[in-house]
């Protein structure tokens, strides 16, 4: 009779062994299941996101490049920006570089140095301003 007991015991031991053993593998399983949909779920989102950055540096870039530069209003009789560019160089003796060098709609704008001594910018302003007065 106590060997008996001792197998049932045993036989039961096995069985709650198993129990559990099955139940750790089930919930294993649930959790890598869980995480490949969440790892799923952020590589979709993380390339989502991805694409919005490109799309905001684009937009940023654009920005720089337009506050670099001037728009030439004040040219708009002349056909060819680059070459009122050009005249006002020559003519009033202040470096620029036309806008149609900086990209698609940078036709009716200039870019100016600033990177210089306040006095030396005012000075360049005056020269512009007689320059434009002038045409």
């Amino acid at each position: 009779a106590i060997e008996d007991a001792r197998n049932e015991v045993e036989g039961a031991a096995e069985i709650a062994n198993l129990l559990v053993k099955r139940y750790v593998e089930n919930q294993v399983q649930s959790k890598i299941e869980a995480s490949e949909r969440a790892r799923y779920w952020l590589e979709g989102r993380v390339e989502k996101l991805r694409n919005e950055l490109i799309v905001v540096e684009q937009k940023v870039e654009d920005a720089k490049v337009r506050a670099s530069m001037v728009e030439l209003r004040e040219l708009q009789r002349e056909a060819d920006t680059s070459r009122a560019v050009y005249r006002i160089i020559d003519e009033a003796n202040v470096g620029l570089a036309p806008g149609t060098g900086f990209g698609p709609g940078g036709e009716q704008f200039f870019r100016a140095c600033f990177l210089r001594r306040q006095d030396e910018v005012e000075e360049a302003a005056g020269r512009l301003a007689e320059f434009i007065s002038r045409i």
